[in-house]
């Protein structure tokens, strides 16, 4: 009984511990109108995803990616001007010339 109550207890202090990191959201192209920042509903493309992915890997967030779509954390959507640069350089070349492709990336290209 003992062993029991140690584990309930165990199992409930893990779940009031969880928190929001673990939701992800769909990350979709932004881009400015009138000083306003406006979601597209369209995917990116092959490219731009991996571009993307090597972006948010150098300045580390954690991302998931599945079907060439791009999950981020919920907490990065509190701020679209990031979102919105991070785009922009990805579309940078002389960013890419100027900092080395993170080797994780090697993962996402399959």
């Amino acid at each position: 009984m003992k062993l029991f109550s140690c584990g309930l207890i165990t199992a409930f202090m893990l779940f009031c511990c969880k928190t929001k990191t673990d939701d992800y959201v769909l990350l979709k192209p932004i881009y400015v109108d009138e000083s306003s920042y406006i979601e597209k509903n369209q995917p990116f493309t092959k490219e731009e995803v991996i571009k993307i992915i090597s972006v948010l890997l150098y300045y580390g967030v954690n991302l998931k990616v599945s079907d060439d779509s791009i999950f981020i954390p919920e907490k990065y959507f509190s701020d679209m001007n990031y979102l919105y640069n991070i785009q922009i350089k990805s579309k940078d070349s002389l960013w890419y010339d100027q900092h080395i492709m993170h080797p994780e990336i090697i993962r996402y290209l399959k």
